[in-house]
C-alpha cells in the first residue's frame, strides 16, 4: 500500500470523482484512477462504484476513509507540530505500527519523507505491545488495522 494512493483515494471521496479529484492532487484523472485501482488490489476489494455520475463509496470504502483520514491527519498533525520558526520541519517522531502496515505503508514511504524533511529523526516500532506507550507519551504516532 502507497500513501500516495491513499491520498488519491481520499481526494476522490472528497470530490465525489476524478476531475476535482485530480485538481486536488495536481494529477490527470487518468492517474487518479490508477492510483485508486492500484489500491483497490492492493487491499483486494472496491473502495468505489462507479456510477455514470461519480464515484460512490462501498461499504469497504466507507470503512477506508476512516482509517485512512485518520492517517492523514496524523501526517498533517506531524507536519505541523515539527515546522520551526524557519519553516523548516525537525524533531523526532516516534511511530509504532503492526508488521503489515509498517512494510506496506510506512517503509516504501519513509526514505521520500527523510529526503523531504532530512533534520526529521524517525523511529518506528512494529509490534502490537508498544501501543500502550502512546497513552504514556513515550510513542507520537500510533497506526493500526480494525475491522
Amino acid at each position: 500500500m502507497n500513501w500516495n494512493d491513499v491520498r488519491h483515494f481520499l481526494a476522490v471521496t472528497r470530490h465525489g470523482g476524478l476531475t476535482g479529484a485530480a485538481r486536488e492532487v495536481k494529477a490527470s484523472p487518468s492517474t487518479v484512477a490508477r492510483r485508486v485501482e492500484t489500491l483497490e488490489a492492493a487491499l483486494r476489494t472496491r473502495l468505489f462504484e462507479r456510477k455514470p455520475d461519480g464515484y460512490e463509496l462501498t461499504e469497504a470504502g466507507r470503512a477506508m476513509v476512516e482509517k485512512a483520514m485518520a492517517i492523514e491527519a496524523a501526517m498533517h498533525e506531524l507536519e505541523d507540530g515539527f515546522c520551526g520558526q524557519d519553516g523548516r520541519v525537525s524533531g523526532a517522531v516516534r511511530i509504532v505500527t503492526v508488521d503489515t502496515l509498517a512494510h506496506h505503508l510506512l517503509m516504501p514511504n519513509l526514505p521520500a519523507l527523510q529526503d523531504a524533511y532530512p533534520d526529521l529523526s524517525l523511529g518506528v516500532a512494529v509490534n502490537a505491545t508498544s501501543f500502550a506507550q502512546l497513552s504514556q507519551r513515550e510513542t507520537d504516532i500510533g497506526l493500526r488495522l480494525c475491522r
